[in-house]
């Protein structure tokens, strides 16, 4: 699966329609995932249930960047951002079903990520 590849950098499902229950799935997997920076959901039939699952992805791999960087700036002194490993860019577009609930389950977890756009 995607936690076992090392070269899978980008991973686009854009119009694939995996819905809320997909993305739950793939979620399991995203969340461990050391190696993806960015992932395209545009056009999944995406609720604001998805969007929670990804706000959950999201907030696990905030508090892991967070204790590495805590780790690397007690090691190193400072801390190597470009180094942080995890999401960087989600892409959602086309998913009218996230709605007001999912766009503020997004923004509650995206206010104190400093590394995701």
């Amino acid at each position: 699966g995607i936690l076992k590849s090392s070269t899978l950098r980008h991973l686009s499902l854009e119009f694939c329609r995996i819905g809320d229950q997909g993305l739950e799935i793939l979620c399991k997997g995203l969340k461990q995932s050391q190696h993806i920076n960015s992932v395209n959901l545009s056009g999944c039939s995406l609720s604001a249930r998805g969007a929670e699952s990804l706000a959950a992805v999201i907030k696990h791999q905030g508090m892991q960047r967070h204790n590495e960087a805590w780790r690397d700036s007690l090691r190193y002194r400072r801390p190597d951002l470009d180094r942080m490993s995890g999401l960087r860019r989600i892409t959602a577009n086309a998913n009218p079903m996230l709605g007001d609930e999912g766009a503020r389950a997004f923004a509650e977890v995206l206010k104190d990520d400093l590394w995701l756009k």
